[in-house]
């Protein structure tokens, strides 16, 4: 259920690559050459929205991993992640799906207390209302009976799936949406981060 930008397009590319088969969710649906050159056969593209749960059946059904990567332009007050949340867990449930990958933010739930007090006044108003929308979705999904994996990027920026990622320290450092997508995709074929919050830096 990755979107069609950012981590959730780099992580559809990477999957594909992999041979990994993909449905995923998009309000405007993209022609797949977007995303590969070849596989395509391997990619099944939805037009729904993940606040209507018949929409999220028709992606959930039938699969091993849910990976979402929902985010809301800054500044558009979209809350597509803190409504979409509950409903991705019912409709997970409900279909007997197990595993989701989320992608957060660093700064989000018990993540907050390590940032040092004086970045927090800058780091909260840059993207404080993302924090606050994916710290709600985090509750959600922490609290419900899946096996999830938290995925904590520290501040975007664009750039290739070139390996440059680590767990820390984090010391300010951004990390490339297509490295967030790589860490991502390779925990499709078996993982130890299940039922972990991980952090995720560059090097």
């Amino acid at each position: 259920m990755c979107g069609t930008r950012g981590v959730g397009k780099e992580f559809v590319k990477l999957a594909l690559a992999d041979g990994h088969n993909l449905t995923i969710l998009a309000r405007n649906v993209p022609p797949a050459s977007d995303f590969t050159n070849d596989k395509q056969e391997n990619l099944l593209i939805v037009h729904g929205n993940a606040l209507d749960k018949e929409s999220l059946a028709k992606v959930i059904a039938g699969q091993d991993i849910i990976f979402c990567s929902l985010g809301a332009l800054a500044g558009s007050g979209d809350n597509v992640c803190s409504l979409s949340a509950p409903l991705i867990v019912e409709t997970m449930n409900e279909l007997g799906v197990s595993k989701l990958i989320v992608v957060t933010s660093y700064g989000c739930g018990d993540s907050w207390a390590e940032i040092p007090f004086f970045i927090k006044p800058m780091f909260f108003g840059a993207i404080g209302a993302t924090l606050k929308e994916k710290t709600i979705q985090e509750d959600i999904i922490l609290k419900s009976n899946l096996e999830y994996m938290v995925i904590r990027p520290t501040s975007l920026k664009d750039g290739p799936p070139d390996g440059n990622y680590s767990f820390g320290p984090i010391r300010g450092k951004q990390i490339s949406r297509g490295n967030v997508a790589l860490f991502a995709s390779q925990q499709l074929t078996g993982s130890d981060y299940w039922g972990k919050k991980v952090k995720l830096t560059e090097k």
